[in-house]
């Protein structure tokens, strides 16, 4: 597979996949990101993908439908296993922000660049808040 590919795409969902891991997916059906959580499940399972790239794809999913303490609760899970996983840091970042917690946002979204400061994304999320 390329280091940057498409790994599936439905009629609403498009999941993309980078260097072992799920950096992105749109889904606004519950009934597709059931579905979308049976596919990760099954690259998990076939080591196509990390635990944590699967946590961050249905973490998106979940926070896209606006279902932000199941992100959380799943994000915070994660975070015990990953510790170091900037992504995790970066959506629960995301999390706090659409509740409103701008300190807590600020904090997450730090300390994912702290892990990968050569993310752009994390820092855009910062730069977001200070507006």
């Amino acid at each position: 597979m390329s280091p940057m590919a498409i790994l599936f795409t439905w009629p609403v969902v498009n999941c993309t996949y980078r260097r072992g891991n799920v950096i992105s997916f749109v889904s606004r059906s519950e009934e597709q990101t059931k579905r979308l959580g049976a596919k990760l499940g099954r690259l998990l399972q076939a080591g196509v993908l990390g635990a944590a790239g699967v946590d961050v794809g249905r973490s998106a999913a979940l926070i896209a439908l606006g279902r932000l303490d199941e992100a959380e609760a799943l994000l915070r899970a994660a975070l015990l296993n990953a510790p170091q996983d900037a992504r995790l840091y970066k959506n629960l970042g995301l999390v706090t922000h659409e509740r409103g917690d701008l300190d807590a946002a600020r904090d997450l979204f730090e300390r994912a660049l702290e892990l990968a400061p050569e993310w752009d994304l994390p820092r855009q999320n910062l730069e977001g808040l200070e507006r």
